[in-house]
């Protein structure tokens, strides 16, 4: 596409190329036009092709060297899945495809590590509920729908169990 301005065989205000709008070059030159056009369109599409090439290679030379850790979450979540009803369990809506962020950890994985591979420790959720119960207050979640009401007390009975049976231990 050339610039706009007046052609100088029309004098229309058109988008114009070498002085005259498309409609008044021959088709000679517009097959030239076009040819060109293609050729450059062809040459960025090589130099993105390049680029994208150069950037999976990168990818891949930065995730070979980064270890992923073998937790056994995904073993414990596959055993889940095919044990229990795949309801959430706030709202008991149906969840299709599995999926590892429908799993959801009611006491935080941080601090309370020894209970990451507990199945009681875990529940089924919806991809909405568990971004919701990492990012919005226990306050607010709570008045949105009452299945939250009975998550926070399962939350508050694996704590108390939690704490009664590593506290003991560790006195």
């Amino acid at each position: 596409m050339g610039f706009q301005g007046n052609c100088k065989i029309c004098g229309e205000h058109r988008y114009i190329h070498k002085g005259k709008c498309y409609e008044c070059h021959t088709p000679e030159e517009m097959a030239d036009i076009n040819e060109k056009r293609n050729r450059m369109t062809k040459a960025i599409r090589e130099k993105q092709l390049k680029k994208q090439r150069e950037n999976k290679y990168q990818n891949n030379f930065v995730n070979k060297k980064r270890k992923i850790k073998n937790t056994g979450q995904v073993a414990l979540f596959t055993s889940i899945w095919n044990t229990r009803y795949t309801v959430s369990f706030i709202d008991g809506s149906p969840l299709h495809e599995f999926n590892i962020s429908l799993f959801a950890h009611v006491l935080p994985k941080g601090a309370y590590r020894l209970w990451i591979l507990n199945s009681l420790n875990i529940v089924l959720m919806t991809e909405e509920q568990h971004w919701q119960q990492h990012n919005i207050p226990r306050s607010e979640l709570e008045k949105r729908h009452p299945g939250w009401i009975k998550f926070f007390e399962l939350q508050d009975k694996l704590r108390e169990e939690y704490n009664k049976t590593f506290k003991s231990c560790s006195k």
